[in-house]
């Protein structure tokens, strides 16, 4: 059997910590459909498009991390380009 291929895109955004919870909320309305998991950030996973998105802050610097996976790169460029847009609106 073969193994499915996935592609990962990730990229840092600056972005101010305190408006973390407000950023979540509003990612999970957006960009809804998905499984949602709280404990370590914001992760998405939408199991039936084979893809997730992981937003976090870094313990070391102003800015948050999008991780997304998908079965091809467009569709997680795409993942990530959509939560870059969601938080831009929110500075």
């Amino acid at each position: 059997a073969k193994w499915p291929s996935y592609v990962i895109v990730k990229r840092k955004v600056n972005f101010p910590r305190e408006m973390l919870p407000e950023a979540y909320d509003l990612l999970e309305e957006r960009l809804s459909g998905g499984e949602v998991d709280r404990e370590d950030g914001l992760r998405l996973h939408w199991s039936t498009r084979r893809a997730w998105l992981h937003v976090r802050a870094s313990g070391t610097e102003p800015i948050v991390r999008l991780i997304g996976e998908a079965a091809t790169r467009d569709e997680a460029e795409k993942l990530i380009e959509n939560a870059a847009t969601v938080l831009t609106e929110l500075t």
